[in-house]
């Protein structure tokens, strides 16, 4: 399987992508992709990383399409605000989905500014607060 697997290129989006290096060493709780095309999520998922993908996008048709992936939990919410809301929004469908609980820790991959397809450009580690974990 792995002859098949394609090489990463020389871009940020599949430099991030490698999230999943830094998600295994820390002991990450999942791999958060916030995504408009999907293709942030799919390059990711194609690294198979231990912890779960959760692809957060605004287009119900590309949450349609990763939840066919290898991996990947879907889901459909609106856009984010701004980059902290983004984060929280994030760490709060995680823990709502059962994927991430108060206390830990997630990694949260998108581009900025946000809406922007194809520019993946940001990879923050985010603490799951008590708060998060009891909002829906």
């Amino acid at each position: 399987m792995h002859a098949q697997r394609t090489e990463p290129e020389a871009t940020g989006a599949d430099a991030i992508a490698a999230a999943h290096q830094i998600a295994e060493t820390l002991n990450l709780s999942s791999i958060i992709c916030w995504t408009s095309s999907g293709a942030t999520a799919l390059r990711v998922a194609r690294e198979w990383p231990a912890p779960p993908v959760v692809a957060i996008s605004p287009n119900l048709s590309t949450a349609r399409r990763l939840s066919l992936a290898w991996g990947v939990h879907s889901i459909v919410a609106e856009d984010a605000r701004d980059q902290d809301d983004m984060v929280e929004r994030a760490c709060r469908l995680a823990c709502k989905d059962g994927f991430a609980m108060a206390g830990e820790r997630v990694i949260v991959v998108a581009g900025v500014p946000l809406g922007t397809p194809g520019a993946t450009n940001m990879l923050r580690i985010a603490f799951v607060g008590q708060e998060m974990a009891g909002r829906g």
